[in-house]
């Protein structure tokens, strides 16, 4: 009875000592295994990763003209989908967007538009989208769509 007794004892103890081992290793070495595609990862610009916001999506927005002309925008810009604060930002704050865009066209007529460089829209739009963003900034805007429809 004595030598079961000893044997479960000395079973228990290497048990006990590959759990120790196991938390060790996975203490000491394994973090710095995770470390290196985190950081990796957080260095990939947002136009590298290739995903970009479509949220605001395709507006048909009245100009401020007295003859009945619309401005058709589709909006997007690339952003990095691994902030999950600025991206839970971008996502709350479609409707202010989509405000400040509707604002910028109804202030502006059918034949201002036509004068003006569509660089130059997609900057005063940026400005104003990074006027209300807390979290990050929007680097660059794309228009999908624009067009002037009399």
């Amino acid at each position: 009875m004595l030598i079961i007794y000893r044997s479960l004892i000395v079973l228990a103890l290497i048990i006990l000592l590959v759990i120790i081992a196991g938390v060790v290793w996975a203490l000491f070495l394994k973090p710095q295994d995770n470390a290196k595609p985190a950081q990796t990862s957080s260095r990939v610009s947002p136009v590298e990763s290739g995903n970009t916001f479509t949220g605001i999506g395709r507006l048909r927005l009245p100009l401020g003209d007295n003859q009945p002309a619309t401005a058709i925008v589709s909006i997007t810009f690339p952003y990095n989908p691994g902030d999950k604060a600025f991206s839970e930002e971008l996502a709350s704050r479609v409707g202010e967007f989509r405000a400040l865009t509707s604002a910028y066209f109804k202030s502006r007529t059918a034949s201002q538009l036509e004068k003006v460089d569509e660089e130059e829209i997609k900057k005063a739009l940026l400005d104003q989208y990074n006027g209300v963003l807390r979290l990050g900034k929007i680097e660059i805007l794309y228009f999908n769509d624009y067009m002037i429809i009399d």
